[in-house]
C-alpha cells in the first residue's frame, strides 16, 4: 500500500502551496481536492501550470475528490450534476488522476426503488468516465440512509457492473457508522478503488463528526487491524490521508504536511508496507 494525501486535510491553504508543502514533507502522491484547483484556475492559472508544477515537485495526483449529488439526482438537477461531473472528470484527468470519489448523498427518507436509480446513475457516471480512464470510487458516509456502509456500497457495485466502478472505504465512516469488522473480512478488497485514512479523537461515539479526525497514532481507531485486514486481502493501491481537523488547518502548511506524512509513514511501516 501506498502513501497518499488528499488536500482537504490543509483544507485553508491554497493549491500551490498546497503541492510545495507535500513536497517538501516527503509526499509523492496526492488526492486533489477539485474545489482547490477550480479556484487555482479561476484566479487565471492554467491546468498546464498546475501539471507542470506537479511534475516539477515530483507529485503523482492520484486521485480527485469529490462529486456529490450523483446518485439520486433527476431531471433539471440531473443536468446540473452531469454537467459539473464531466467537466471535474476532464479537470482530474488532465493532471493524471486515475480514480474519482463520488459520495453518497444523505436523504431524509429512502425506498427500495431508490437503488435502482442509484445504480442506473452510477451506470451513467462510469460511461461518462470510462473514456477517460477514470474509475469512479463510490464512497460510503456515515449516518447515510442511502449508502452509510460497506455492504450497501459492495451491493451497489456488484449492481451497476461496470469494470470501472469500486468503492471508496474511509476509515472514519467504516468505524463510526454501522459497518462492521465481519463486512470488512468478508469483502471483495479488489473492489477497492482507494481508502482513505484518518484516526479519530477519544470521546463518545455518539458524537463523533468529520471535525473529530485525528492524525493516525492519535486517537482510537483499530487502524492496523483494519488496514491489515485490507492488506491481507490483497490491497495494494493507496491509502489517502483525509482529514477534517481544525486544528491542523491552523497550523503552517508545511509543519502539518510533515506531521501528517510523518504519521502515515509510521502507520504503514508498522504494517510492512
Amino acid at each position: 500500500m501506498f502513501a497518499c494525501i488528499n488536500q482537504a486535510t490543509t483544507m485553508t491553504t491554497d493549491f500551490a502551496t498546497d503541492m510545495r508543502a507535500y513536497a517538501e514533507a516527503g509526499f509523492e502522491a496526492v488526492e486533489l481536492w477539485l474545489p482547490k484547483l477550480e479556484d487555482f484556475l479561476g484566479q487565471g492559472h492554467s491546468l498546464d501550470e498546475a501539471e507542470r508544477l506537479l511534475r516539477q515537485l515530483g507529485l503523482a495526483a492520484v486521485a480527485a475528490c469529490a462529486q456529490g449529488d450523483v446518485l439520486l439526482s433527476r431531471a433539471q438537477e440531473r443536468e446540473k450534476v452531469l454537467a459539473s461531473l464531466r467537466k471535474r472528470l476532464g479537470l482530474a484527468r488532465a493532471l493524471g488522476a486515475e480514480t474519482f470519489v463520488v459520495y453518497s448523498e444523505s436523504p431524509a427518507h429512502v425506498e427500495e426503488a431508490d437503488y435502482e436509480l442509484a445504480a442506473a446513475n452510477l451506470a451513467e457516471a462510469c460511461a461518462q468516465a470510462a473514456p477517460l480512464g477514470i474509475t469512479i470510487g463510490l464512497e460510503f458516509i456515515k449516518g447515510s440512509r442511502l449508502v452509510g456502509c460497506l455492504p450497501t456500497a459492495e451491493m451497489l457495485v456488484r449492481k451497476v457492473g461496470r469494470p470501472n466502478l469500486g468503492i471508496v472505504l474511509d476509515t472514519f465512516h467504516f468505524y463510526a457508522g454501522v459497518s462492521k469488522m465481519e463486512d470488512l473480512e468478508q469483502c471483495d478488497c479488489s473492489a477497492l478503488a482507494l481508502v482513505h485514512v484518518n484516526d479519530v479523537r477519544a470521546k463518545p461515539r455518539e458524537l463523533w463528526t468529520d471535525a473529530d479526525r485525528v492524525l493516525p497514532g492519535q486517537g482510537v481507531l483499530p487502524l492496523s487491524e483494519i488496514l491489515g485486514l485490507i492488506k491481507g486481502k490483497g490491497y495494494q493501491g493507496y491509502c489517502s490521508l483525509e482529514l477534517f481537523s481544525r486544528e491542523l488547518w491552523e497550523q503552517d502548511p508545511f509543519a502539518a504536511a510533515r506531521a501528517a506524512q510523518e504519521a502515515l509513514a509510521a502507520l504503514l511501516a508498522s504494517l510492512g508496507c
